[in-house]
């Protein structure tokens, strides 16, 4: 049996919703999460991209995975790391953390790296990394195999995916064409199922959009072409309060929400600033509107009328010289 894993991002730097603080607090509750799930399981483990947040993490980040990477092979567990797309600089010159660490370990034959091609990574299980652009992906596509399980990290149905280097795409056509029983997809992370298709979700949120679906959380054993959840998160980490009803709360994601005045727009402002100056919480998000759908569109629609009835030569010719404003006149 395999677990599976995917978008893990370790390294995340969340400046929106953060402080200094709390945004170191959910760099370590992803190793957290990670290093005891790692040290918790007897089984093989696929992790399906994303392993880090980016290319380029912290030094600290990457040997602390290091660590807890080694310790889960020094016990003869397979590993599979696929690389994804926050994992790889798009300048294929440059390597990068996941490359690094992959140097770190590569004494370990239970550990197999996926990242330029697609390739077999257990009986029946074929993996296809992320590719430079949609044209290379749907070639290695063509090339995969009769398998079981396919494990891709992409969007499912996407067509504005398919039209970015950076993330990939495969179609409902193209998914009923794959020769899998099943198709694993990491990238999207909110879980979901379509015809032969899961998409796994993340297993820990980094930020408040990834607690949205208000779900919890689970990595997947696999056996066979079945996918058994385990629960890694609890929904409950997750509350939407109203600015003007903030209450007392342990969750570690916190939107704050609702619809603010224009005259209330400064209290609403502080009213975030101050639950972020006071709770343990990793990502607060000010999600508030201000003013109501009728007051926002009368407020465009006075904007409008302001710029149409600008004098734009009546303006310049207020700081112009009469010979520069002779020569605009005339243009």
């Amino acid at each position: 049996m395999t677990l599976i894993l995917n978008d893990i991002h370790v390294g995340t730097n969340r400046g929106a919703g953060t402080t200094p603080a709390s945004a170191a607090a959910l760099k370590q509750f992803t190793l957290n999460n990670l290093a005891q799930f790692m040290a918790g399981t007897e089984e093989d483990v696929i992790i399906v991209g994303d392993t880090f947040d980016a290319w380029q993490v912290p030094l600290t980040d990457v040997l602390k995975t290091y660590e807890i990477f080694k310790e889960f092979l020094g016990r003869g567990h397979r590993l599979v790391i696929q690389a994804a797309n926050h994992d790889l600089s798009t300048d294929s010159t440059k390597l990068g953390s996941l490359q690094f660490l992959m140097e770190l370990l590569k004494g370990y034959t239970n550990l197999q790296f996926v990242i330029s091609e697609g390739a077999w990574v257990g009986k029946d299980m074929y993996c296809v990394p992320h590719v430079r652009n949609q044209d290379v992906f749907e070639m290695e596509l063509a090339k995969v195999p009769e398998c079981e399980v396919l494990f891709l990290h992409a969007n499912l149905d996407n067509g504005f995916a398919a039209q970015s280097d950076n993330s990939l795409n495969v179609s409902r056509e193209q998914l009923e064409e794959l020769p899998a029983k099943l198709v694993y997809f990491g990238h999207e992370h909110h879980a979901r199922k379509f015809g032969k298709a899961f998409v796994g979700g993340v297993q820990w949120p980094t930020s408040v959009s990834d607690c949205l679906d208000k779900k919890d959380k689970f990595a997947y054993r696999l056996t066979g072409t079945e996918l058994i959840p385990i629960k890694t998160w609890d929904s409950s980490d997750f509350t939407d309060m109203p600015w003007n009803a903030i209450t007392e709360t342990s969750a570690k994601f916190i939107r704050i929400s609702g619809t603010a005045k224009p005259e209330e727009a400064t209290a609403a402002t502080e009213a975030v600033a101050n639950l972020r100056r006071t709770s343990q919480a990793f990502v607060i998000t000010n999600a508030v509107q201000v003013g109501t759908d009728e007051e926002l569109q009368k407020a465009s629609l006075q904007s409008l009328e302001a710029v149409q009835a600008f004098d734009v030569m009546a303006a310049l010719k207020e700081v112009l010289t009469t010979e520069e404003y002779a020569v605009i006149e005339k243009l």
